[in-house]
């Protein structure tokens, strides 16, 4: 008994190798490439542009470089208080180059009159985002709905999720949809490491 290590041609390819020796084309249906079968009533359509449609029409396949956004907004919240930057963006025609940011309102626990601790506390990090989105909706209703804002966290502090929390709530109604990108900037510091050395 011999075994041979080659191995048999499928039948698809059979036939075909047959067909070639006799002469015969045309007898046999086309190979489907992908399923490496005959196509038959029970496959799928085969793509083309009549059966879907293009990327360029897609929103969301639009890239980063040709949405950009007008506006930053910033949030620092660190232990002992909360700061919040509204800045407009301008871009050079180098796509590398980061874009010039100039602030146009920004708002802090202290500027806001809280004296002390409570620059740190919830209620001084809510009154600086409800301020900046003031501020968002004038600039909304001056220059029309092309108004667009990235979002840039930094820090742990209470004015987080007061951010959150007023972004959630009736206040941001107005402004969640101008909301484009969500930012997180890492802290590069941990005071947890001088605690434990």
């Amino acid at each position: 008994m011999s075994f041979s290590l080659r191995r048999s041609f499928s039948t698809t390819a059979q036939e075909l190798l047959a067909a070639a020796h006799n002469g015969v084309s045309g007898h046999l249906r086309p190979i489907n490439p992908i399923f490496r079968r005959p196509v038959g009533a029970d496959d799928p359509p085969s793509p083309g542009p009549a059966t879907y449609k293009s990327a360029e029409s897609n929103p969301l396949s639009t890239p980063d470089s040709v949405i950009r956004s007008a506006y930053r907004f910033d949030c620092h919240s660190s232990r002992n208080n909360t700061i919040t930057t509204l800045s407009s963006l301008t871009y050079d025609k180098d796509p590398f180059k980061p874009p010039r940011s100039n602030v146009i309102a920004w708002y802090s626990g202290g500027s806001l009159k809280f004296k002390k601790s409570q620059r740190a506390s919830y209620e001084a990090g809510y009154q600086c985002v409800i301020h900046v989105f003031k501020f968002l909706e004038k600039l909304k209703q001056e220059k029309g709905s092309w108004v667009t804002v990235d979002l840039y966290f930094n820090g742990f502090g209470q004015g987080r999720e007061a951010l959150k929390t007023a972004l959630m709530a009736t206040e941001g109604v107005a402004i969640r949809d101008t909301i484009r990108k969500t930012f997180m900037i890492l802290v590069p510091y941990c005071r947890l490491l001088d605690i434990l050395i």
